[in-house]
């Protein structure tokens, strides 16, 4: 089986003369049963990305209970944040610029999570963690 992913060109149609099954990115996600708590729409990394209409702090809350990790970028640095406890999360930072000040673990309270969920930008979910 072979993903599908953007400007497959030559690789797409090797694939279908060595009778290999090609799927999408959907088709896959299907096939793992990849969802966010309730919802069904899939997150995926790209420049810009607009959350869904009506996505709010509570949804976010739920994910991060239901054991996703997300990342996301903030202040020109891209982190991962997922749950260890009871208002208690890990926030890592992935990627940054050089010299970068900030930490590069971090435990933050459910306030301090919901103080920059405003700010978040570009998130990408993996998970869930325990599952």
């Amino acid at each position: 089986m072979w993903l599908l992913g953007e400007d497959a060109g030559s690789k797409l149609e090797k694939a279908q003369k060595l009778g290999i099954k090609v799927i999408t990115e959907e088709d896959f996600k299907q096939m793992i049963g990849w969802t966010f708590g309730k919802r069904t729409q899939i997150f995926t990394e790209r420049k810009n990305m607009e959350r869904i209409d009506g996505y709010t702090f509570e949804n976010f809350w739920e994910d991060l209970n239901n054991g996703f990790e997300i990342y996301y970028n903030y202040m020109g640095c891209r982190y991962l944040i997922f749950k260890l406890t009871k208002n208690c999360y890990k926030n890592e930072l992935v990627e940054a610029p050089p010299k970068c000040p900030h930490q590069k673990n971090a435990m933050l309270t459910l306030k301090r999570v919901k103080e920059i969920f405003d700010y978040m930008e570009n998130l990408e979910y993996k998970g869930p963690l325990n599952q």
